[in-house]
């Protein structure tokens, strides 16, 4: 009699402060009893809520992910009919034919990018989305651009480097130059480097003349003869070189490595905005998106 008059007066409670949660005890000679929580309803319409928004937000994630994982399916679909049907038996190709550097997938479209929580901004040029909070950045390379092509399917990345200040010599870009060289070798195989420059008429030192003219007889043969000693000789800018940076700016000079895979062709490249600013580029294109898009374009012609 004593607990049941306990658990009406923990009911009535619960009608003035909040909501009763009942729970089975025992006491010490071993018969159950009920006993009363006393909840508050604004704490429980709390938890509730953020209860709510937890499993909303994981269902956001989940759609997000699950549409993804679509996509790929839906891309590794296409690669199969375009690289033909021994690739479905190497699953490591196929992973390797769909997924592209900085965490991007190559064939993705705007919709599939933004799934994935990337920000595009369209850039001055047709199908190409300045890209920001992207899965996997690479540090030094901030600006990032994707070209989508007329298709919406992503095929192209351009990466470019920090800006170096006061670089007159090169010194900063080449060392960093050097270095994502070394890094994409490792990835990629050793690329194909090509440096291009100019043919420059420089002055001939004093003891180059001299010389000269000791060759052609001495001084006095040289007078009387009056044989024509050139004073200026053509040299070759070498990497690194006193007017390096100053012509990768003009454009007389070109220092880039090439890698073309199977699936890939990357460009590596020095460049020049000034006499003393430079900084790199990397562009990755897939073959695939490409060739994919051509097959696409031969059903239809």
């Amino acid at each position: 009699m004593k607990n049941k008059n306990i658990l009406i007066m923990a009911i009535s409670l619960s009608v003035v402060f909040g909501s009763f949660v009942a729970k089975k005890v025992f006491a010490e000679d071993g018969v159950g009893i009920l006993t009363g929580i006393i909840v508050n309803q604004d704490e429980i319409e709390s938890r509730n809520f953020h209860k709510n928004a937890l499993s909303s937000a994981k269902e956001k994630i989940n759609e997000a992910m699950n549409k993804n994982e679509r996509k790929k399916v839906e891309m590794e679909n296409a690669l199969v009919e375009t690289m033909g049907s021994d690739i479905v038996k190497d699953k490591a190709k196929l992973k390797k034919a769909i997924t592209a550097p900085l965490g991007l997938y190559w064939g993705y479209g705007y919709d599939d990018l933004i799934s994935m929580g990337i920000d595009l901004t369209l850039s001055e040029q047709k199908n190409i989305y300045i890209a920001s909070k992207l899965p996997s950045p690479l540090k030094n390379f901030n600006d990032v651009k994707l070209d989508l092509f007329d298709d919406d399917k992503l095929w192209q990345i351009f990466l470019t480097g920090k800006i170096n200040k006061e670089d007159v010599a090169g010194d900063v870009v080449l060392k960093d130059y050097r270095k994502y060289k070394s890094l994409l070798d490792k990835k990629y195989g050793n690329g194909k480097e090509f440096f291009s420059t100019i043919e420059r008429e420089v002055p001939l030192s004093e003891e180059e003349i001299a010389k000269l003219i000791k060759d052609a007889g001495g001084e006095k043969k040289v007078a009387e003869e009056g044989i024509f000693i050139k004073k200026t000789k053509k040299i070759t800018e070498e990497i690194g070189g006193t007017n390096f940076v100053k012509d990768i700016n003009s454009g007389d000079a070109e220092l880039y490595v090439v890698y073309d895979t199977d699936m890939l062709n990357i460009q590596l490249v020095v460049e020049a905005i000034s006499s003393e600013l430079t900084y790199l580029t990397i562009t990755y294109r897939s073959k695939v998106i490409s060739e994919l898009r051509d097959k696409e374009t031969l059903e239809v012609l």
